[in-house]
């Protein structure tokens, strides 16, 4: 039976592929369950494989166009590139990268207020995330072209919709929409803001807090994606912390605006990521700084618990900033790391259109990965060894003091 199964797949594959070769693993994945092969079909179903796609590969010079197929491919290299497709002039156009400043330290006190409150609810906290994360990786993938990745990130917009429901205000107003793309799965925006302040809206430095709402099973792209580290966890995280600030009656400054972003479609390209940000830059919005939380829930063995900030694709001085707020506000210490163009995350569109940004994450990038890697694989789950909730609270801590020290009314 499964090898009929098999046989029925790789013929789906190899149809939908028209006359590509196929560089994919199609053949079905020895753990899975034979009742998921329909699944695998529906979402075989959604791509068209020889689609042309135009992309900007790391470390190339040019962009290039190459099929869905082949973008696949690039995954299973371990080869990371941007999408432009819709953008073209994305990787090209001029752009003067915004200064960012530290502010000083008038604001360390309120910002303790709010992440001693979580170390005083840790186990609250905890089950918050457990509970969330229990809920995105019981979808069968989050893949940004699945109905299962529509699901997801409507699951997201109508849970963080009772989270604001939940916590009315007469000082803040909570606005909520689905940033729609050319494809299923939505981005959802969450915009709080004084709602007395004589300062318009639009006219507002915004701070930016994102995660990615999406999954993707690189060797078998088809089938079982959890992704409970990449990146359900800064997914949950993110909520967590805009339900801290929710839960302490947060009122940015009436010159701030506080956003959170949960980007659709980061494993195809950061294509979410580069249609907000694009839509940002073109709309002239002010944005102070963007943080990125991607895979924040996973303690290596040999490295022990750390906050991982990179040096490259970011702006210096916010994470000397970001770096200096890991020591003073959490319980484990930072390391430097770097992808090489090997890797990336959301922050990356922020970086190019000229916005301050910096991504944080659990681990010291290592290429090519140890063959015990479960990060875009079925076994990316909660089970995992070095899973840990508590961790992802040093990364809740990191975000709430990030936005109470930025959210200043002025320098």
């Amino acid at each position: 039976m499964r090898r009929f199964l098999s046989a029925v797949f790789i013929a789906a594959t190899l149809s939908r592929a028209g006359d590509l070769q196929v560089p994919l693993e199609v053949s079905l994945p020895p753990e899975l369950d034979l009742y998921e092969i329909p699944k695998a079909a529906i979402a075989l179903a959604t791509y068209d494989l020889s689609e042309q796609r135009l992309v900007q590969v790391f470390g190339e010079q040019h962009p290039r166009l190459v099929s869905e197929n082949e973008k696949l491919q690039l995954h299973q290299e371990f080869r990371r590139f941007l999408d432009i497709t819709e953008h073209r002039d994305f990787t090209t156009r001029a752009v003067v990268p915004k200064s960012f400043q530290a502010p000083n330290d008038a604001s360390s006190a309120r910002a303790s207020i709010f992440v001693d409150a979580v170390r005083d609810d840790l186990d609250g906290v905890v089950e918050n995330m457990k509970t969330d994360l229990t809920q995105l990786t019981a979808f069968w993938t989050r893949s940004y072209k699945s109905i299962w990745g529509l699901q997801s990130s409507n699951w997201v917009f109508e849970h963080v919709s009772k989270l604001l429901r939940a916590h009315p205000s007469n000082e803040v107003v909570y606005s909520i929409r689905k940033f729609s793309h050319n494809f299923p799965q939505n981005s959802v925006i969450v915009r709080i803001e004084s709602a007395t302040s004589m300062i318009t809206s639009s006219a507002r430095e915004i701070l930016i807090l994102g995660s990615h709402l999406d999954s993707l099973n690189y060797k078998y792209p088809f089938f079982r994606a959890p992704g409970a580290d990449d990146d359900g966890s800064g997914t949950v995280v993110t909520i967590q912390i805009l339900r801290s600030l929710l839960e302490q009656s947060f009122v940015p400054p009436g010159n701030i605006a506080v956003e959170f972003h949960w980007y659709a479609g980061e494993e195809g390209g950061l294509l979410g990521s580069i249609d907000v940000a694009s839509s940002y830059y073109d709309k002239k919005m002010p944005v102070k700084a963007m943080l990125q939380m991607d895979e924040v829930m996973v303690v290596l063995e040999d490295s022990g618990p750390l906050i991982a900030l990179f040096d490259e694709d970011s702006n210096a001085n916010l994470n000397a900033f970001g770096a200096s707020l890991v020591e003073k506000y959490t319980t484990v210490p930072y390391k430097w790391t770097r992808c090489d163009g090997k890797c990336g995350s959301d922050h990356i569109p922020w970086n190019k259109t000229g916005y301050p940004s910096m991504p944080v994450s659990d681990k010291l990038i290592v290429f090519p990965p140890s063959p015990d890697e479960t990060i875009h694989t079925v076994h990316d789950t909660m089970d995992q060894r070095g899973f840990n909730f508590t961790h992802g609270v040093e990364f809740v801590k990191l975000g709430l003091a990030w936005v109470i020290e930025l959210a200043v009314t002025e320098f």
